[in-house]
């Protein structure tokens, strides 16, 4: 029973969201994000993990969120985003029974290169985003984004 539970959760929280397309804007920023992965196993239980894109509306709220897809990546596998507005990145996950859905929100720099962390353990889980530049990484501050009853928005 919780397995359904979860495999209901996980197409609830994937099922009816479009495909991200890449930003066209030349001066982008690039970010490495977590790849997507979906392991269904009958007796082993599941895995999955996939990445949104939204945008941060006038109301602090998750808004128009699209999932990254292999598509939605460049030849180099970076996610072009574009750096005119605030966006909103989500990742949903699970491992078994642990389920984590985390937001944040985060102005970009143009032509900027990122790279985005996910960790998940059993009780808990964290998105970091790092922008690179060179040799050197600095952590990213971000907006982290909450759970309300229809979307995710700042407090």
């Amino acid at each position: 029973m919780k397995k359904l539970f979860i495999l209901s959760l996980i197409m609830f929280a994937t099922g009816c969201v479009s495909t991200y397309k890449m930003a066209d804007s030349s001066n982008a920023a690039l970010v490495e994000v977590p790849s997507q992965e979906f392991d269904f196993q009958l007796l082993g239980g599941t895995s999955s993990r996939y990445v949104f894109i939204g945008d941060i509306d006038e109301s602090g709220c998750l808004s128009n969120k699209a999932r990254v897809e292999p598509e939605s990546l460049r030849q180099d596998g970076k996610l072009a985003i574009a750096t005119d507005k605030e966006v909103g990145i989500m990742v949903a996950a699970n491992i078994g029974n642990s389920i984590c859905s985390i937001g944040v929100a985060v102005k970009l720099k143009p032509n900027g290169q990122y790279k985005a962390n996910f960790g998940m353990g059993s009780k808990l889980c964290g998105f970091d985003l790092y922008k690179l530049e060179g040799t050197k990484t600095s952590k990213v501050e971000l907006t982290q984004l909450y759970q309300g009853s229809l979307s995710m928005c700042k407090k």
